[in-house]
């Protein structure tokens, strides 16, 4: 609290107790502390409403500016103060303001809700101070939007910030592209399609944005595939088999982000993939060839190494060795038969002795022998044949077989051996299961169908790789897998674009179209959704797709925020253009706006209409004037204080129940022009009735000297002395009121009887107990003062210390307008010293001079008709406001930047109609009526520049007909 405060809360304690008395100045701290305690509770209605309108920080503001609001009112509320509103409220002194607790209790409760906020809000002036991004500062205002959701500020300041921020992350996508930090780019895109924009255009700038980086992307991804190309060709002329297939992964993710960029790789390097996709299937075909050969040559290796190996077994192995691509080595081919040949001479020599056994037990037979020799040469050739031509066929060997065969069968002996027959059974035997499994294997590839084909089935030609016979059916697997593959990846590609086509047409359809609030938009978007949502369900497999739905879910969010901003726009100004019809009393039109402001909290208007709400009290202020009985008029100067009191309380009972009314200045001027003033009246009749001075008798001599008496001098009866007459008469010889006979001849005497003064006081006291001379107090000091004034038979001095007597004790209780005037010219009185002349005393003839002087000086300084005009001019100048009566005729709003005015009634407003608006009481400044325009032909209005200041939703007044003098 600032110096001047305290030492005006210090005088009121010396007030209070007695140490201070002077009435000039206790009634000047009484009006220092109205006006005081008046703006305090003006400052915590203005704190109030912001808080009530959800602004809490300037609440918090007007609350805290220095002197704090919580400061003065625990001064107000102190025990002094309250003995102080007692004293005033018995001398009649101006009453401070009542503060309202609960008023106390709302502005703490909003200090309270801000102070989670401040931490934030010293962030955001940090940011501020520090020219922080754009999007530092939105990130966190949207925090403060999350945490005080209902305060309009925040919301204000996003909506203004949100264009901003998209501008920064645009320009910061352009330099980023300029530099080729593709990386910086997609970050600043990605910002834009975060979802948390609520200005419309930031779906559309994201898009755009979106659309440029993919193309830059896309022009990276080409230049890094033709990095792994040519890698690529290195790894092949190198036939680094695990080189190359590493390089074409690379290159199938490279496919893969140029599809989701909605790009296709160039169509040199998709044909030299393809090259190399054939050259490398065509070497893991051989690769696998040779393993399986390898393996096989292994296993007949150690076979022939072994000495457990049967006959069976080794021709076994042997035969499916020879079927590899490579075959059998000769020296291991020619160890095996070696050991074949071992085992078969093995079982010759067994028949060879038992044959011997029979020749020796049969030796008597020789003939026989010699022809079971012959015979057993014969049987041993005809097997070995046998044994050749069925070992060829195990070997798989059908032509070497075939050969033996034919020349075997050349000799009909041979021909016709069940050995013979026996191989020529195995080898048919043979021939007929490669058919069958070349049967087989071409009917499986027939079943599998075509490899590029949506019908193919690579479960037959898995099947089928069981049957193959040789290189070519191999080659011919391997082809047909290779192709398949191809062709599967190219449907897949193929469908993926197919989807990402459909979502971007979709994308693109939703993007160009320019909703507006109609119902049919509702179809429209449905249709929309629908078509995005078969998009997703068939090709949900894709995430490129999947992205470009979510891409065309967020332009079709944004749509269906155009159309629903549009019917919200349509209802506002509805609702706006209705406010009009609301405003034929202050109430209706305040709910109306607050319906607006609940319906339509986002636009640019509510904030406004908060403001505008505050003035509700000062609205129903000026519609309640008209009410007030009896009406304050000039004519009041001369009426009776009955009337006077009575309108004196209407107009103090309405400032008290309407205290920002416009009409609170005018009352505040004219309410200490009414009051009563009794004070001088009774002092007055006092001393006409007691004050000894008037109530002398005079006997007055021709040479103008008068002489005061106690009795009626003419009560003297006349002495005759030498032909004449005198009297002699107990006369005052001066202010000590000493009395001595003095001698009058008859022949001298001018006048004796009532002193001047003593009529003069019968005269006043008539003149102020007349109820139709002086009508009031104030009339009535004013006829005193003039019948004092213009008296010409009183003495002067007496005359003029009666009017000073009669000014120090009026003037305290006079007007205010008058008031330094009378105190003026009692100061000029007081310096005659009037109480040194004595005025009785006729012999004192510089006595009679300086009263003729003071009476002079009293006519000079005491003008009671410059005073009367003074205090009639003062009564006009309030009661002229007083006199004009305003009704609702309408609400200020602005409508596209327009200053708009819209009437209550349908019937235009008559031509000249001015139109006024209430401005209610700010800070120290008081309410008033506001001139804001005036109605032309047609029912246009010329708006005044002061309507640049007036809040839209303001309730607008005319002068009611007959509501003005």
């Amino acid at each position: 609290m600032n110096a001047a405060k305290q030492e005006m809360f210090e005088t009121v304690r010396s007030v209070v107790a007695g140490r201070l008395r002077d009435e000039a100045q206790i009634r000047e701290l009484a009006h220092r502390i109205s006006e005081e305690s008046t703006t305090l509770r003006r400052r915590m209605d203005r704190a109030v409403g912001y808080a009530r309108a959800g602004l809490r920080l300037e609440a918090c503001a007007e609350a805290e500016a220095e002197p704090s609001v919580f400061e003065l009112a625990a001064a107000f509320d102190s025990d002094v103060m309250r003995q102080w509103r007692i004293l005033c409220s018995k001398n009649k002194l101006p009453l401070q303001d009542e503060i309202a607790s609960d008023a106390i209790a709302e502005i703490e409760e909003a200090i309270a809700l801000t102070a989670p906020l401040r931490s934030r809000l010293a962030r955001m002036r940090r940011l501020v101070l520090s020219d922080a991004s754009a999007w530092q500062r939105l990130e966190i205002l949207r925090e403060l939007v999350a945490r005080d959701s209902d305060n309009p500020a925040w919301l204000e300041d996003r909506a203004a910030l949100e264009p901003v921020t998209a501008n920064e992350l645009g320009d910061r996508f352009e330099d980023a592209l300029e530099k080729g930090a593709l990386d910086d780019a997609e970050l600043s895109v990605t910002r834009l399609e975060d979802g948390n924009w609520h200005w419309s255009g930031a779906a559309k700038v994201a898009a755009q944005l979106r659309a440029r980086l993919d193309r830059a992307l896309a022009t990276r991804t080409a230049l890094e595939a033709r990095a792994v190309i040519a890698l690529l060709d290195e790894e092949w002329a190198a036939e680094n088999e695990s080189g190359a297939q590493a390089a074409l992964e690379s290159w199938r993710d490279l496919e893969q982000r140029m599809l989701s960029y909605g790009s296709e790789m160039p169509g040199d390097l998709l044909a030299r993939v393809d090259e190399a996709e054939a050259w490398l299937s065509a070497r893991q075909a051989d690769a696998a060839a040779h393993r399986e050969n390898i393996d096989r040559v292994a296993a007949l290796e150690r076979l022939v190494h072994d000495d457990a190996v049967t006959l069976p077994g080794l021709r076994k192995t042997l035969r499916s060795a020879e079927q590899t691509v490579a075959g059998v080595p000769d020296d291991l081919r020619a160890s095996a038969e070696r050991k074949i040949d071992s085992f078969e001479r093995a079982a010759r020599m067994k028949r060879l002795a038992l044959i011997a056994a029979v020749v020796l037990v049969l030796i008597a037979g020789s003939v026989v022998t010699v022809y079971v020799l012959r015979q057993s040469e014969a049987l041993q050739r005809i097997d070995d044949i046998a044994a050749a031509i069925t070992s060829n066929v195990d070997a798989g060997r059908l032509a070497e077989a075939d050969q033996q065969l034919a020349e075997a069968e050349k000799e009909p002996a041979v021909a016709g051996s069940p050995m013979i027959a026996a191989a020529r059974s195995k080898l048919t035997a043979a021939r007929a299961a490669i058919a069958e499994k070349r049967q087989k294997f071409t009917s499986l590839m027939a079943e599998a169908g075509a490899a590029d084909s949506d019908g193919a089935k690579p479960d037959r030609v898995e099947e089928a790789k069981q049957f193959v016979q040789g290189e070519e059916e191999q080659a011919m697997v391997a082809s047909w897998i290779r192709s398949h593959r191809n062709a599967t990846d190219t449907r897949r590609t193929d469908r993926m674009r197919e989807g990402i086509g459909r979502a971007k047409a979709t994308t693109a359809e939703i993007t160009a179209a320019q909703p507006t609030g109609d119902a049919s938009w509702d179809g429209t978007f449905n249709a929309w959704e629908s078509a995005l949502a078969d998009v997703q369900r068939q090709y949900g497999e894709f995430d490129e797709v999947t992205q470009e739905v979510r891409a065309g879910r967020t332009s079709l969010m944004a749509q269906r925020t155009k159309t629903d901003a549009a019917r919200v726009e349509t209802g506002r100004v509805g609702k706006l253009g209705g406010l009009g019809a609301a405003a034929t009393s202050p109430q209706k039109l305040a709910d109306a706006l607050a319906a607006y402001i609940t319906e339509h909290d986002d636009s640019a208007e509510a904030k406004d209409f908060h403001v505008a709400k505050v003035a509700l009290p000062t609205w129903e202020a000026v519609t309640a004037w008209s009410a007030v009985q009896p009406r304050p008029t000039v004519l009041l100067a001369d009426r009776p204080q009955v009337e006077r009191d009575a309108v004196a309380a209407a107009i103090g009972a309405y400032v008290q129940a309407h205290p920002s009314s416009p009409y609170g200045s005018a009352c505040e001027a004219l309410a200490p022009l009414l009051v009563a003033a009794p004070g001088w009246r009774v002092d007055l009749e006092d001393k006409l009735e007691n004050m000894e001075e008037l109530t002398y008798w005079m006997i007055e001599r021709k040479d103008g000297s008068r002489w005061y008496c106690k009795a009626d001098p003419r009560s003297s009866p006349l002495q005759p002395q030498d032909g004449g007459a005198f009297k002699s008469v107990m006369v005052y010889q001066g202010k000590s009121k000493k009395t001595a006979f003095e001698r009058f001849e008859q022949l001298q005497l001018k006048t004796e009887g009532p002193s001047p003064q003593m009529v003069f006081s019968k005269q006043l006291a008539e003149l102020i107990a007349d109820d139709e001379k002086s009508v009031n107090d104030i009339d009535g000091a004013f006829d005193a003062m003039s019948a004092l004034r213009e008296n010409e038979t009183m003495d002067g001095a007496l005359a003029t210390l009666l009017m000073q007597g009669l000014l120090e004790k009026m003037a305290p209780q006079m007007p205010v307008v008058v008031r330094p005037q009378i105190e003026a010219a009692v100061k000029r009185l007081v310096r005659e010293k009037l109480e040194t002349i004595d005025w009785i005393n006729p012999r004192d003839t510089d006595a009679r001079t300086r009263s003729r002087a003071v009476r002079v000086v009293m006519r000079e300084a005491v003008q009671p008709e410059l005073w009367r005009k003074a205090y009639m001019s003062a009564m006009a100048s309030a009661c002229a406001p007083l006199a004009v009566v305003y009704e609702p005729a309408g609400v200020f709003v602005k409508s596209d930047g327009k200053d708009v005015f819209l009437p209550n009634t349908s019937t235009v407003a008559p031509p000249n109609t001015t139109l006024w608006i209430a401005e209610p009481p700010i800070g120290s400044k008081p309410g008033m009526m506001i001139k804001l325009g005036t109605v032309k032909q047609g029912g246009l209005v010329e708006f005044d520049s002061a309507s640049s200041t007036v809040t839209p939703g303001s309730m607008v007044f005319t002068i009611k007909r007959g509501g003005k003098p």
